[in-house]
């Protein structure tokens, strides 16, 4: 059963209000600064969720293991890890109407799973003392975040931004709806 969401309402109608309109990325220069600008508001809430968790680790609060430390910062470099993949450069190409429909099913995807990621952060920090519970949370986390990455490479590759695109080549299978 799916909830409402859990995370700073602020936050949701920022990201909200972000969503890419693909309608208008049919001129390169309005795509380029829509898409952009969508990116950098699901970045911000991964960044967020980033800097609660180095903060708490740095926190003189806050006695932690050194395993538990790694796992901090594996969750860490899990979310560095999809930021680079939310901010890959290139042109932006869509060719078919039925791309636009593909994109919108994983931006709700990517928006579902970023708030489950925040959501997560908060539960895996309230229960730090249980080591079980937070290692099984943090493991969640890494494989929700593995998750998003695969999803924002894949909205990449829908938009013609594929790893191809970052050193000039044409990335194969672009702006196909079977990607």
């Amino acid at each position: 059963m799916q909830t409402g969401a859990r995370v700073n309402p602020k936050q949701m109608t920022d990201i909200l209000f972000a969503l890419p309109r693909y309608k208008s990325y049919r001129k390169q220069e309005a795509a380029l600064d829509f898409e952009e600008f969508y990116r950098l508001t699901l970045c911000t809430m991964l960044q967020d969720c980033a800097q609660r968790l180095v903060n708490y680790s740095e926190s003189p609060a806050h006695s932690l293991a050194n395993d538990q430390l790694l796992v901090l910062e594996k969750n860490i470099d899990s979310m560095h890890t999809v930021y680079d993949r939310l901010f890959r450069q290139g042109e932006i190409k869509i060719e078919t109407p039925s791309v636009i429909v593909h994109l919108n099913q994983l931006d709700a995807d990517i928006i579902m799973t970023l708030e489950f990621v925040w959501h997560s952060v908060s539960e895996m920090l309230e229960i730090i003392d249980d080591k079980k519970q937070f290692r099984s949370i943090s493991q969640l986390i890494n494989k929700t975040l593995h998750n998003l990455a695969e999803t924002a490479e894949k909205r990449n590759s829908l938009l013609g931004l594929g790893w191809e695109s970052e050193i000039g080549l044409q990335s194969e299978g672009a702006n196909s709806a079977d990607a």
